[in-house]
């Protein structure tokens, strides 16, 4: 595999968590992108790091990936080139500024990819216009899996 994602908080700590009903999911991704040519994006400014570090255990499969992934270059911190009246569309479609932040991280992303198990923030019904209105695939680890 050879791709580029950006990965939502959640997808981690579902990875280290067997009561999720997600695990087996999130970790086979995870899994996927160690062995493979994957690539990670975050954003520059340090958003998305600075939500793994105050949310994932230190002592977790995927304290120890990301711990990893930083070392080896495999998580790459990318400028925005959302534009204006994306940055407003994003604004105004997604009410939390963190997942604002995914969201236009993975715009940004050469990838156009984000993994995410938030279903809150993003519905499938947003999913569909993200992928119209961004060509942003949103998708969750299981849905990604599959179409890899």
């Amino acid at each position: 595999m050879n791709c580029k994602v950006v990965i939502d908080t959640n997808v981690f700590m579902h990875a280290d968590n067997p009561a999720s009903g997600r695990q087996e999911d999130a970790v086979e991704f995870l899994e996927s992108i160690e062995q493979g040519n994957g690539l990670v994006d975050v954003d520059i400014e340090g958003r998305i790091l600075g939500e793994y570090r105050e949310r994932i255990s230190g002592s977790s499969l995927s304290s120890g990936l990301l711990a990893t992934w930083l070392q080896n270059k495999k998580i790459q911190h990318i400028p925005s080139n959302a534009t204006p009246d994306v940055r407003r569309w994003i604004g105004r479609s997604v009410g939390d500024a963190l997942d604002r932040t995914f969201l236009k991280t993975a715009y940004s992303s050469t990838g156009k990819k984000l993994i995410s198990h938030d279903y809150t923030d993003f519905p499938d019904r947003k999913r569909t216009k993200i992928k119209s209105r961004l060509r942003v695939d949103v998708l969750s680890a299981r849905q990604f899996n599959q179409a890899s």
